[in-house]
């Protein structure tokens, strides 16, 4: 599973799409738990649908977490968080939280107003591979990608979970350097191939200034 001696001659981007290969499942969980939580809301008349709508992310993430818990107990990508879906890499340290789509820009998720998640999506650019850091793990050299925070943007679209997974420049600008489709199948996930994106090509107008609540929201996690 672990593969760390091929690890240690990719460049951060090849480590990357490698890891997330593990997170195949994410999408089918994902997929279950919308249908629960809309069939929820649809049973559960105390809230309009705009505030189904409101709540509807928040409890999905909340689905995950427990579901990803138990079924995927095994899986490298462990939760280190005890209410919402925030996964670390065992083998890497790279770190993932999972947010709905930002609906503004359809891209990355803004971050929370705070130091400490404003510093978590401020980050450099994808490395190459002699200048990744070394760890261990179980007693083999792994790259330390403890310093990487991605994210795993969700939107239900045409009847299924899309899943992608972006590594934020400056969640605040909208900038990122890997943009990558989750696939549900771990064979397909780990043939894709994938292009170098340009940090100029990415950058997004941030036109609206979201709310205080909607920016909460999407941030809990």
């Amino acid at each position: 599973m672990n593969n760390c001696s091929q690890l240690l001659k990719m460049n951060e981007r090849g480590i990357i799409h490698d890891r997330i290969v593990y997170l195949s499942p994410l999408v089918s969980i994902m997929e279950s738990c919308y249908a629960h939580e809309v069939d929820k809301e649809n049973r559960d008349k105390d809230y309009t649908p705009e505030q189904h709508q409101t709540r509807r992310a928040v409890n999905v993430n909340m689905l995950v977490h427990n579901l990803w818990g138990g079924v995927q107990s095994r899986n490298p990508w462990k939760l280190v968080d005890s209410r919402f879906t925030h996964l670390q890499d065992a083998v890497t340290g790279a770190y993932l939280q999972l947010h709905p789509t930002n609906p503004l820009t359809g891209k990355v998720a803004k971050p929370a107003n705070t130091r400490r998640s404003i510093g978590r999506y401020t980050q450099e650019g994808c490395r190459r591979a002699g200048e990744i850091q070394l760890w261990l793990y179980q007693d083999e050299l792994a790259p330390n990608l403890s310093d990487v925070s991605l994210q795993a943007l969700w939107h239900w679209e045409n009847e299924q979970m899309v899943i992608t997974i972006y590594k934020p420049l400056d969640a605040q600008k909208g900038s990122f350097c890997i943009e990558l489709p989750l696939i549900g199948d771990r064979i397909h996930q780990q043939a894709m191939k994938f292009e170098t994106i340009s940090e100029n090509e990415n950058v997004l107008e941030d036109l609206v200034q979201q709310d205080d609540e909607y920016t909460d929201n999407k941030n809990l996690r």
